[in-house]
């Protein structure tokens, strides 16, 4: 740099790309903060179990079983025979 460039120039110029990359760099972090944490609130939820996959297939069976038994006791036979064929 040359003896007759100003300093204050020089000072502002450095002062003001600070400045801008302190801004950015703000920006940017706000930003992938928020993404990654609708990212993990997203997973999270997908990640809790269902009904259907609350039970492994071997104890899905079993709890649908139960179902219907307490269903029968509850409605009749007959009664649960027409609401499983549709009618």
């Amino acid at each position: 740099m040359s003896d007759d460039f100003p300093a204050q120039v020089l000072f502002e110029f450095r002062q003001g790309s600070l400045l801008t990359q302190l801004a950015l760099r703000s920006g940017i972090g706000v930003t992938l903060a928020e993404v990654g944490q609708r990212l993990v609130t997203a997973r999270a939820t997908a990640a809790r179990p269902t009904d259907a996959r609350r039970f492994p297939p071997a104890r899905r069976c079993a709890a649908s079983c139960l179902t219907r038994h307490r269903d029968r006791q509850r409605f009749g036979e007959d009664r649960v025979a027409s609401l499983n064929n549709g009618f």
